[in-house]
């Protein structure tokens, strides 16, 4: 552990990485650096005791940055575990977690301070959109590169909506949560071990809490998605057993398909006032159909039933919007 100070901010920013350092902890380290400069940010990153040599190039990493907050847990604590540790090390009003597996654009924490400076009180928890999510956070682009994720993003959504969309539920990959409401909950879940379902867990606790979660349509952050259990041979026994633990909990909870909570986003929108609705929303609504119309179900009575659905929301959403010109 170095440069730890108890002192607070305004967000704390907490990476949590898991092996192959140079492909994943680094890359994400590299777009958040920027950010150091900001007197009410504070950057920790953590190695979750890496079985490999990870740890070691962390710290190799961290030493000419005196602001970024390097800690070595020496076992795996899973992501719950990991997490708790690094947001318990400073006071701040929002934490942002990271994956390791992420990277943000250039825009994407400025959009994301400015919206926190602003956010109405009843609202606990704040996601970005992504190329790979279980929610509606994911939208389809035509590559899987970051730099021409980041750059078809760029040119299809050119203009600040300052949307903030409820949802149901986050995926934690990147996400901002109050800090009081991260206190009032006691973090994330132990019981989920190594990972999968905390994220759906405090979800569901801060809508106990009437705390609602948001996504934030003009912020973009890259995920590569799952590298920490790409190769793991027990992560199918993982996730059916977290998944008991999480249905004994919150019997009642809705687990939607991605498609379908894409649906309701758009169903969102439709039901937006008519000013709200201008030419600068419109390319964010392309993109979400594209993304529905692209998110098939494979049975064809789904399917039929699916594109039925979108045909009636492009009737709906047509209303309000006519064709940009080509």
């Amino acid at each position: 552990m170095q440069n730890i100070q108890n002192q607070s901010c305004f967000i704390h920013v907490v990476i949590l990485g898991y092996g192959q350092f140079n492909g994943t902890t680094k890359l994400c380290l590299q777009s958040v650096i920027p950010e150091l400069s900001r007197e009410d940010v504070q950057v920790t990153v953590i190695d979750n005791g890496s079985p490999d040599n990870s740890a070691q190039l962390q710290v190799d990493f961290v030493k000419p940055y005196l602001r970024l907050n390097s800690v070595l847990l020496p076992k795996n604590l899973g992501y719950a575990g990991g997490m708790n540790y690094g947001v318990g090390l400073f006071d701040a009003s929002w934490v942002l977690l990271l994956g390791s597996d992420t990277m943000l654009n250039k825009a994407a924490f400025e959009i994301l301070y400015q919206v926190l400076k602003q956010m109405q009180e009843n609202i606990g928890v704040v996601g970005p959109v992504t190329n790979e999510a279980g929610t509606c956070q994911k939208l389809d682009f035509n590559s899987n590169l970051p730099g021409d994720i980041f750059a078809e993003f760029s040119q299809r959504s050119p203009d600040t909506t300052k949307l903030q969309v409820p949802i149901y539920r986050a995926d934690f990959f990147c996400v901002a949560i109050r800090k009081s409401l991260w206190d009032q909950l006691g973090g994330l879940d132990l019981s989920y071990g190594r990972g999968y379902y905390e994220d759906f867990d405090f979800c569901m606790r801060a809508k106990q809490l009437n705390f609602q979660s948001v996504m934030i349509e003009d912020m973009f952050v890259y995920h590569a998605g799952s590298l920490s259990f790409k190769f793991d041979p027990k992560q199918k026994q993982l996730i059916k057993n977290n998944k008991k633990i999480f249905i004994k909990k919150f019997p009642n909870a809705e687990f939607r398909h991605r498609r379908e909570d894409n649906r309701r986003v758009l169903e969102w929108y439709t039901q937006l006032p008519s000013e709200q609705l201008n030419m600068r929303i419109y390319p964010r609504l392309l993109h979400r159909l594209e993304t529905a119309q692209k998110d098939q179900p494979r049975s064809l009575i789904k399917k039929w039933l699916w594109n039925y659905r979108l045909k009636k929301l492009q009737t709906n959403l047509a209303l309000y919007f006519k064709k940009p010109a080509s």
